[in-house]
């Protein structure tokens, strides 16, 4: 397996979180996948069934990432190497800096990317759908969404869509930027299937948003698998995966 150092890795996201203007191959297999992923990219566009991506989960980056972690409040702090998705999932809530703070919003993307391809591992082909894939045809129903949770930043994440002005930017159909008075968002697909079992098609999306003029820490990513449970029924959130830069 092809193997991808943090550095490729800092490129990749810096490039995809910016505004992404070269068009990515794609691979539709048995689960149909768009993804454009950040740590294994050319590898990561081969995985079509369960197997590939467990596979990668367990794969070693060719460079190891280093972080500090800090068990609870009482216990000293201890340096880490971690290499792969498994390893970076062990130490993610005792997770507490990075050697390079500059390394810390890069490290929050790629946990967000492991989780991704972590649900994939449960995706099967549906039956049947009723979810158009295109990006800008969800804008509206996601700008009605409110996440659950304690946090406000977390439950109005979406609200910012409901702008009906801004600029909007497709690189494909499954990759959009949108820019509005205030926010900035990039919203990717980046695959689709059967993800509870109901036979329904669902979808992975990937959400990053943040203020215009923002830093690399004041953005938030987000992941969520969403549903359409019949012709015109709302976008649902069947569960969610979260990690704040």
């Amino acid at each position: 397996m092809a193997k991808v150092s943090p550095k490729t890795i800092k490129l990749c996201l810096t490039f995809l979180i910016s505004m992404p203007m070269a068009q990515a191959a794609t691979h539709d297999g048995v689960i149909d996948v768009r993804w454009d992923e950040t740590i294994y990219p050319d590898e990561a566009l081969k995985a079509a069934n369960i197997a590939d991506f467990k596979g990668l989960l367990e794969a070693n980056w060719n460079e190891k990432i280093s972080v500090i972690v800090k068990k609870d409040s009482r216990s000293a702090t201890e340096k880490l190497s971690l290499q792969n998705c498994r390893q970076l999932f062990n130490v993610e809530r005792h997770l507490y800096e990075t050697e390079d703070p500059t390394d810390w919003p890069i490290l929050m993307q790629s946990l967000l990317r492991c989780k991704a391809m972590q649900m994939m591992t449960r995706l099967k082909p549906a039956q049947t759908s009723y979810m158009d894939r295109d990006v800008l045809s969800m804008v509206r129903d996601l700008a009605g969404l409110q996440p659950e949770s304690r946090s406000d930043p977390i439950r109005l994440f979406f609200s910012g869509l409901r702008e009906e002005k801004g600029e909007k930017n497709c690189f494909r159909k499954n990759l959009c930027r949108i820019v509005t008075a205030k926010n900035a968002y990039l919203l990717n697909v980046v695959a689709t299937g059967d993800y509870n079992g109901d036979g329904i098609e669902d979808l992975i999306l990937i959400a990053t948003n943040g203020p215009i003029g923002g830093t690399a820490t004041s953005r938030l990513s987000l992941g969520f698998v969403l549903t359409r449970e019949a012709p015109g029924k709302p976008l649902k959130i069947l569960t969610s995966f979260e990690k704040a830069n």
